[in-house]
């Protein structure tokens, strides 16, 4: 037997204690609402979170370059100190050289300082021991205010020693003369 009836009909077989109640609309709003937060919070955070990564990338890029740009500072540098190193050895040298010659300038200064007027040097040798001059004077006696006036430098000078002395057609004397060096 069939029942014919013109609008549905639900039969709900299951007993009373077992049928769903109908959620009441202010839960389901407020699990709506609760749903829309999360979900805009955790767009939210993606959004910080990618724009945190594209800021650290580009940071990233920038760190990367200036590391670059301080690697080529840092060759340059090592270039640069290579080459006072390389500079500072020749100075090195030069001053261990320098300090094993006579001061020059000086012995020279006291030679020139010591000769009388009518007194001059035709040659000279230098030898890091001993100056050999030659040279002429019209007297003796400026020949001889020279040597002593040479004797006051005792620091530069050991001894001041003739190897010859004429008397010229002219009426200078010629003389040869070797003054030994003290070591520096």
């Amino acid at each position: 037997m069939e029942l014919k009836v013109g609008y549905p009909v639900k039969i709900n077989l299951l007993p009373k204690k077992y049928a769903a109640k109908k959620t009441p609309n202010w839960l389901r709003l407020l699990f709506l609402a609760i749903l829309l937060s999360f979900t805009t919070f955790h767009l939210y955070v993606y959004l910080v979170t990618q724009l945190e990564i594209t800021s650290l990338t580009n940071e990233i890029g920038m760190l990367t370059r200036e590391v670059t740009q301080l690697k080529e500072r840092e060759q340059k540098l090592r270039a640069v100190q290579a080459e006072v190193n390389r500079i500072e050895k020749r100075i090195n040298v030069l001053k261990s050289l320098i300090a094993q010659e006579p001061d020059w300038l000086r012995i020279l200064a006291c030679i020139g300082q010591s000769m009388p007027v009518d007194l001059y040097l035709d040659e000279a040798s230098f030898t890091s021991e001993k100056i050999d001059c030659r040279g002429k004077s019209q007297s003796i006696f400026s020949l001889a205010r020279f040597i002593d006036a040479l004797s006051v430098y005792e620091n530069l000078f050991l001894s001041a020693d003739f190897h010859s002395l004429t008397l010229g057609n002219d009426g200078a004397y010629t003389f040869e003369l070797s003054l030994r060096l003290r070591k520096p």
